[in-house]
Protein backbone atom coordinates (compact mmCIF):
# COMPACT_ATOMS: atom_id res chain seq x y z
CA UNK A 1 0.00 0.00 0.00
CA UNK A 2 0.93 3.78 -1.01
CA UNK A 3 1.97 6.10 1.76
CA UNK A 4 -0.40 8.46 0.76
CA UNK A 5 -3.31 6.07 0.68
CA UNK A 6 -2.74 4.98 3.70
CA UNK A 7 -2.89 8.75 4.87
CA UNK A 8 -5.96 9.31 2.75
CA UNK A 9 -7.29 6.43 4.76
CA UNK A 10 -6.56 7.38 8.35
CA UNK A 11 -8.06 11.30 7.28
CA UNK A 12 -11.29 10.07 6.09
CA UNK A 13 -11.56 7.90 9.68
CA UNK A 14 -10.40 10.45 11.88
CA UNK A 15 -13.28 12.16 13.67
CA UNK A 16 -14.58 15.43 12.86
CA UNK A 17 -14.34 17.41 16.08
CA UNK A 18 -15.41 20.80 16.38
CA UNK A 19 -13.54 23.24 18.54
CA UNK A 20 -16.03 24.70 21.18
CA UNK A 21 -15.77 28.52 22.03
CA UNK A 22 -15.58 29.06 26.19
CA UNK A 23 -15.66 32.67 26.16
CA UNK A 24 -18.64 32.56 24.06
CA UNK A 25 -20.37 29.85 26.13
CA UNK A 26 -19.56 31.58 29.00
CA UNK A 27 -21.32 34.93 27.78
CA UNK A 28 -24.16 32.93 26.27
CA UNK A 29 -24.80 31.11 29.79
CA UNK A 30 -24.77 34.23 31.83
CA UNK A 31 -27.40 35.67 28.94
CA UNK A 32 -29.49 33.18 29.91
CA UNK A 33 -29.45 33.21 33.37
CA UNK A 34 -30.37 36.90 33.25
CA UNK A 35 -33.11 35.85 30.86
CA UNK A 36 -34.29 33.69 33.46
CA UNK A 37 -34.24 36.07 36.13
CA UNK A 38 -35.66 38.70 34.07
CA UNK A 39 -38.80 36.16 32.91
CA UNK A 40 -39.22 34.39 36.98
CA UNK A 41 -39.09 38.18 38.57
CA UNK A 42 -43.17 39.45 37.50
CA UNK A 43 -44.12 36.42 38.36
CA UNK A 44 -42.96 36.69 41.75
CA UNK A 45 -43.50 40.15 42.36
CA UNK A 46 -47.53 39.23 41.11
CA UNK A 47 -47.40 37.21 44.30
CA UNK A 48 -47.09 40.26 46.51
CA UNK A 49 -45.87 40.28 49.70
CA UNK A 50 -42.82 39.24 48.25
CA UNK A 51 -39.01 40.66 48.33
CA UNK A 52 -35.92 39.62 45.70
CA UNK A 53 -32.49 39.96 46.42
CA UNK A 54 -28.99 38.30 44.49
CA UNK A 55 -26.44 36.42 46.60
CA UNK A 56 -22.79 36.26 44.39
CA UNK A 57 -21.70 33.23 43.35
CA UNK A 58 -18.29 31.69 42.16
CA UNK A 59 -18.51 28.61 39.98
CA UNK A 60 -15.71 27.06 38.48
CA UNK A 61 -15.52 24.92 35.81
CA UNK A 62 -13.23 22.64 34.16
CA UNK A 63 -13.36 23.63 30.59
CA UNK A 64 -14.43 27.65 31.28
CA UNK A 65 -12.10 28.85 34.21
CA UNK A 66 -13.84 30.16 37.38
CA UNK A 67 -16.69 33.01 37.25
CA UNK A 68 -19.20 35.08 39.43
CA UNK A 69 -23.05 34.87 38.70
CA UNK A 70 -25.92 35.38 40.75
CA UNK A 71 -28.45 33.62 42.73
CA UNK A 72 -31.91 35.07 42.69
CA UNK A 73 -33.27 34.59 46.40
CA UNK A 74 -37.14 35.16 46.65
CA UNK A 75 -38.69 35.49 49.52
CA UNK A 76 -42.07 34.62 49.79
CA UNK A 77 -44.23 35.23 52.82
CA UNK A 78 -42.09 32.79 55.14
CA UNK A 79 -40.64 30.61 52.61
CA UNK A 80 -37.19 31.25 50.37
CA UNK A 81 -36.60 29.65 47.24
CA UNK A 82 -33.37 30.45 45.76
CA UNK A 83 -32.32 30.05 42.04
CA UNK A 84 -28.92 29.02 42.26
CA UNK A 85 -27.03 28.51 38.92
CA UNK A 86 -24.71 25.14 38.63
CA UNK A 87 -23.05 25.43 35.73
CA UNK A 88 -23.00 25.75 32.01
CA UNK A 89 -21.03 22.45 31.12
CA UNK A 90 -23.38 19.76 31.61
CA UNK A 91 -24.35 17.05 30.62
CA UNK A 92 -27.89 16.38 28.25
CA UNK A 93 -28.13 20.23 28.80
CA UNK A 94 -26.80 23.98 28.09
CA UNK A 95 -26.87 24.74 31.91
CA UNK A 96 -28.39 24.22 35.01
CA UNK A 97 -30.39 26.04 37.51
CA UNK A 98 -31.13 24.67 40.64
CA UNK A 99 -34.75 25.58 42.23
CA UNK A 100 -34.68 25.45 46.02
CA UNK A 101 -38.22 26.02 48.46
CA UNK A 102 -36.33 26.50 52.16
CA UNK A 103 -39.47 24.93 53.62
CA UNK A 104 -38.03 21.61 52.19
CA UNK A 105 -34.59 22.30 52.78
CA UNK A 106 -33.92 21.30 56.55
Amino acid sequence: MDINKLKKIIQEKKPNITKIDWDTQLKQWKEQIEKLYKMITPWIDDIGNTKISFQDKTIHEEMIGTYNVQILVANINQSEIKFDPVGSVIVGAWGRVDVMNSLYIK
